[in-house]
């Protein structure tokens, strides 16, 4: 898969995960009406944040400390770029509490986005699998 591809599909994983925890962040705040100008916000955040996560993550480490580190840089980056984001765009506080919370908001959209990544992965593997068992068996 070319790193367009990549960008399309990431682009589509993270703007899924970006809305729910929006969602949850919403209820949890007390907001109960939302700005329309907060939607292609979320669509510009999901194609940024996954032009990062392409750049970031292209390749396998060779070690296991070098992917906790690609981990862990990738996250810094995500906060580095969504924590003043969203605080432009008024998501959160512009203080500390903000950054936190914009922080944790990352983790949130990080770790479900990644489990609809290894969901769809999974099912991709077991079909060529599948296909492979199908036409070795001939």
């Amino acid at each position: 898969m070319n790193r367009i591809s990549y960008i399309l599909k990431f682009t589509a994983y993270i703007t899924a995960s970006i809305l729910p925890v929006f969602y949850i962040c919403c209820l949890i705040s007390g907001i109960r009406t939302v700005d329309v100008t907060a939607l292609p916000a979320v669509s510009a955040a999901g194609l940024v944040t996954a032009l990062i996560t392409v750049l970031v993550r292209w390749g396998e480490p060779k070690t296991k400390a070098g992917c906790y580190l690609v981990v862990l840089l990738h996250y810094i980056l995500l906060c580095a770029f969504m924590i003043p984001f969203g605080m432009f765009m008024g998501w959160a506080e512009k203080d500390l509490g903000g950054a936190g919370f914009m922080a944790l908001y990352v983790l949130g959209v990080y770790l479900l986005t990644y489990t609809f990544y290894y969901i769809t992965d999974l099912r991709e593997a077991e079909r060529i699998n599948n296909a492979l068992r199908r036409h070795n068996a001939k």
